[in-house]
C-alpha cells in the first residue's frame, strides 16, 4: 500500500485530479467536434446562441473560433493537471524532491501564464458575440491570476530544484 492510499488528502486529490483530467478531455473533444459542425447549421437553427432570435451569420463563425480556443484551453488545462497529478503521485511515493518535479512545476508555471491568452481571447470573443447579437457592450478584463500562479510555480520549482540538489549532496556524504 503506497503512502497516497493511506493519506486521505492525497487520495482525495488524486480522485479530483483524475476527474478534472477526464473533464478536460471531454470538453476538448466536444469543442473539436462542435467547431466544424456549427458553420454548417442553418442560422435559424442556431438561435440558441442569442436570446434575441437567430444569430447573425458571422456569429456562427465567431462561436466556431471560440470553440477552437476552448479546445486549446482544455488541452492546456489537461497538461497542467497531468503535471500536478504526477507531483501528487511522487508525494504519495515519499519522493517529491526530485528534478522531475522541479521540471513539472516549471512547465506548469508556463502553462498557467500561457492559459491567460486563450482565456482573454475567449472573453473577448464572448463580448463580441454578445455585442453582435445586440446585448451589452464590449468589456474585456485582463485577469492577473494566471500570472501570479505562474510566478508562484516558478518559485516552487526553484524550491524543489534546490531540495533535490540538497538531497543528492546529503546522499553523497552518507
Amino acid at each position: 500500500m503506497t503512502k497516497a492510499n493511506r493519506d486521505p488528502l492525497l487520495a482525495t486529490m488524486r480522485i479530483i485530479l483524475t476527474f478534472l483530467l477526464g473533464l478536460s478531455v471531454v470538453i476538448g473533444v466536444a469543442c473539436l467536434i462542435a467547431a466544424p459542425v456549427l458553420p454548417l447549421l442553418d442560422p435559424a437553427q442556431v438561435h440558441i446562441l442569442t436570446e434575441h432570435g437567430p444569430a447573425p451569420d458571422h456569429a456562427r463563425y465567431l462561436v466556431t473560433v471560440a470553440l477552437l480556443l476552448g479546445a486549446i484551453f482544455a488541452g492546456m488545462c489537461f497538461m497542467f493537471l497531468r503535471g500536478l497529478r504526477r507531483i501528487v503521485d511522487s508525494v504519495g511515493q515519499g519522493d517529491p524532491f526530485v528534478p522531475a518535479n522541479a521540471q513539472r512545476l516549471t512547465q506548469m508555471a508556463w502553462i498557467a501564464i500561457l492559459l491567460e491568452i486563450p482565456a482573454i481571447a475567449l472573453t473577448s470573443l464572448g463580448a463580441i458575440i454578445d455585442r453582435t447579437s445586440g446585448e451589452g457592450s464590449i468589456e474585456i478584463d485582463v485577469p492577473l491570476t494566471g500570472l501570479i500562479i505562474g510566478l508562484l510555480l516558478f518559485v516552487l520549482a526553484r524550491v524543489f530544484r534546490e531540495g533535490a540538489r540538497m538531497r543528492e549532496e546529503l546522499e553523497g556524504t552518507v
